[in-house]
């Protein structure tokens, strides 16, 4: 860090004796005295520095508390019923500054209008306003990296920007001079009105309307300040609104004491609108006025879009079970979007299913007092999925693209009618069992899912024009097999414990990939040197057969002990080829060229886990209730670039780790140690890559791509301890109470795991620094009257 600092610079760290000389010693004695700044010596010069440490963290982070209020009446008669309820929610954040408040209301009816036909109501209502930073993750990889000797305040009270207009900002700045005039709410109302009509016995009709509308307004103003001084400010002003009609007929028959005959014929239609206006200027004279209005005239820039959408569906299903030992049934969905082009609106999906109850049969008998459910079933079913835009069928056209001094439009977006509903079938068969009258159940699943033509945005060469376009391309698997175990070890009168766990396995591969001159057709991925081969292969991006997420880095063995040592070094392309010195980063030369590339990349493993699983375990004595879950996930690596940003000083002087003094890193020549060295200066602007490298498109692109920040994501998740106590009924009725509950939670409790960043669920192969899980502690109260 630089010195030279006047008291009321951005950066606090000066000379004593320069802060004594310009301020006196009255001033600089009250800093030290009443305003907590402190004294050190200057390892560089041997001078007394003085300065004010601030834990940016703990300025950022803080306790947060949470009202939750829920007012419920609920009554009727023979003919109809109702409930109404109002809700309140007051949610502060952990991140200073934000905060969630809303308001809710509920209504649900249902009356009888005559023996053949009755109506079902529902309308609510809720008003959400709120405040969140743009973005969450720079709240922690940059906002709490700000150095401590970076002013929290200027002396006049006003928050200092941190390291400047490009990076730190801290959260205290961002308050203060923008998000405290944001202004976001949002409505949302939500209607529906059912009929239901008893045409004949077994035969019914039930027509449905639902209406849905979303209502955001936003109005944001940045505050003249002496980083930003343009005063900013934006509106936006969405709505969104869904109709649907549903009409279903639903048949049931009993044939017999012994066949059992229920089936579903039926339409749906939804359609969408969804309005957007957004507008944003700059320049307003004053900060008295924050809304867009008071912008310059020239700045203000204003768009708006209107976009539809709709949806017809027809579907039936038909299920049929024997004395509820044998259980088939068959379904067909018909959708139409009109996302796509007019010939190629529909998709088609069966699905079918059956199950034998073994357990009822007689040859059943000698041994159902031992096991007391015993279920074969299978199914088979297609899916769809329409997640594209009109304009990928259609083509998007832009304005403002003049030719020849007259007005033109430009095609924005490449359409491509030839567009299909991509489309997953998935096979299922299972297991379900039950112990001594089920007090022990166990349910074995395999699954096997294979998704073809697939929506991707293709990649086009650079002589098109256009940098994509959509396609159906391709096809994935995933399979796997779940088993869930329920059991309970203590069933009486006052005491009841119930323990329940889960275990899932997945893996996911590419099947089928579009035809090229590539071995397994592979999309993206690099050539690294195999050492057990001793040839150079293409890995990495997508390939038939091979699993998801591969993850690849260089191999740090160490940081060379002396510039002697530095001397004979490998070129590193990474670094530009510059002379490598003592405390230099030692990478592995897998292929022994003398040049560290792509081809000295080693693998680290998968992005996301193959195993996750949980238990949950629930205690129950007279009216005390005990609850504890947990969950678990192994198979996946991380990469924690926010450690490696700090370890490589990324923004030239941002806050430091106090491993940068541990035993292990570098500090000064003949030392041996296994991290390479800390400097201010940026390991990556100033191209040491000692601890930030290149990713060469199998790596990640926000990662550090250095083994050295590579660990295990395996994690045992401590999620929820709950403790309730229901009062006896004896007791409450006497003031007049149904039941009377308190309880307690604590959720997100903490992890075991080997890795060392913010939290271990992490599954994009990288850590930038993500916003970790909120820990909450929640007491209530439950009654009614």
């Amino acid at each position: 860090m630089s010195t030279g600092n006047p008291r009321n610079s951005n950066n606090t760290l000066e000379f004593l004796d320069v802060y004594i000389k310009n301020y006196g010693e009255d001033y600089v004695a009250d800093l030290i005295n009443k305003q907590g700044w402190e004294t050190m010596d200057d390892p560089a010069t041997g001078k007394k520095l003085i300065f004010k440490n601030t834990d940016f963290e703990e300025v950022t982070f803080s306790p947060a508390n949470r009202y939750d209020v829920d007012v419920n009446v609920s009554g009727g008669a023979e003919n109809y019923n109702y409930y109404m309820g109002l809700g309140h929610i007051n949610q502060q954040g952990i991140v200073y500054g934000t905060y969630h408040k809303g308001y809710s209301g509920l209504f649900n009816g249902n009356m009888k209008l005559s023996n053949k036909f009755s109506v079902n109501t529902n309308f609510s209502f809720q008003l959400r306003n709120g405040n969140a930073p743009n973005n969450y993750n720079n709240v922690v990889s940059r906002s709490i990296k700000t150095p401590p000797t970076y002013r929290l305040t200027f002396e006049d009270g006003s928050p200092a920007p941190g390291e400047g207009i490009s990076s730190f900002l801290p959260r205290l700045y961002e308050v203060y001079y923008k998000e405290k005039y944001t202004n976001v709410k949002v409505y949302r109302y939500t209607s529906k009105v059912g009929f239901n009509w008893d045409i004949i016995p077994g035969l019914s009709f039930a027509p449905t309307l639902y209406y849905f509308t979303t209502e955001g307004v936003e109005n944001r103003y940045e505050a003249f300040s002496s980083v930003y001084k343009n005063r900013n400010a934006s509106a936006a002003h969405n709505f969104d609104r869904q109709s649907q009609l549903d009409g279903v007929f639903n048949y049931s028959k009993k044939i017999g004491s012994s066949h059992n005959l229920s089936a579903v014929l039926g339409t749906s239609y939804i359609n969408t609108y969804a309005y957007r206006m957004s507008g944003s200027g700059r320049g307003a004279p004053t900060d008295y006025i924050t809304t867009l209005n008071a912008t310059v005239p020239e700045t203000q820039r204003i768009t708006t879009t209107k976009t539809t959408d709709a949806m017809m569906s027809y579907f039936g299903r038909v299920d049929y079970n024997y004395k509820q030992r044998y259980m088939l049934s068959a379904s067909l969905r018909a959708d139409g979007s009109s996302r796509f082009s007019e010939k190629k609106k529909y998709g088609y999906f069966p699905g079918a299913s059956a199950g034998w109850n073994v357990h009822k049969e007689s040859f059943w008998e000698p041994i159902a007092k031992y096991i007391s459910n015993f279920k074969f079933r299978s199914s088979f079913g297609v899916v769809g999925n329409n997640e594209l835009s009109v304009f990928d069928t259609q083509g998007e056209y832009g304005t403002g693209y003049n030719y020849d001094a007259q007005a033109g439009l430009l095609n924005t977006t490449l359409a491509n009618q030839n567009l299909v509903w991509e489309k997953t079938a998935s096979f299922d068969m299972g297991l379900d069992i039950g112990i001594l009258k089920n007090r022990v159940t166990l349910i074995l699943d395999y699954y096997n899912k294979l998704t073809s033509d697939r929506l991707f945005n293709k990649p086009l060469d650079a002589t098109s024009g256009f940098s994509s376009i959509m396609s159906n391309y391709g096809s994935i698997r995933n399979s796997g097999f779940e088993i869930e175990l329920e059991a309970s070890p203590v069933r009486s009168e006052n005491f009841n414990w119930t323990v329940s766990a889960t275990f899932a396995y997945n893996k996911g591969v590419a099947v089928k990939l579009p035809a090229n001159s590539e071995d397994k057709n592979r999309i993206g991925g690099n050539y690294v040197y195999d050492i057990a081969s001793k040839t150079y292969k293409k890995v990495g991006g997508t390939a038939e057969g091979e699993r998801f997420g591969q993850r690849w880095a260089y191999h740090l063995l160490g940081a060379y002990a002396t510039d002697e040592d530095a001397a004979y070094a490998p070129k590193d392309l990474n670094a530009s080829g510059r002379v490598k010195l003592g405390g230099d980063a030692i990478w592995d030369d897998l292929d022994g060229n003398g040049v560290i590339d792509n081809n000295d990349m080693i693998f680290m493993g998968y992005i996301r886990p193959d195993k996750t699983g949980g238990f949950v375990n629930t205690l129950n004595y007279k009216g005390i209730s005990l609850r504890f879950v947990a969950d678990w996930a192994v198979g996946h690596v991380i990469d924690n670039r926010f450690k490696a940003d700090v370890m490589g000083s990324a923004r030239n002087n941002n806050s430091a780790f106090a491993d940068v003094l541990a035993d292990n890193i570098w500090k000064q020549q003949g030392d041996i140690a296994t991290v390479p060295k800390y400097t201010v200066q940026s390991d990556f602007d100033y191209n040491f890559r000692n601890h930030l490298r290149w990713d060469n498109g199998i790596g990640s692109t926000v990662g550090s791509n250095n083994s050295l920040y590579f660990s295990k994501g395996d994690f045992l998740a401590f999620r929820e301890v709950s403790l309730s106590y229901r009062f006896p009924s004896k007791f409450i009725n006497k003031i007049f109470l149904q039941n009377l509950e308190f309880f307690g939670s604590v959720y997100n409790i903490g992890y075991l795991t080997p890795y060392d960043g913010l939290m271990p669920e992490v599954y994009t192969g990288a850590d930038p620094g993500l916003y970790p899980r909120p820990r909450q502690i929640i007491f209530g109260i439950n009654a009614t009257f």
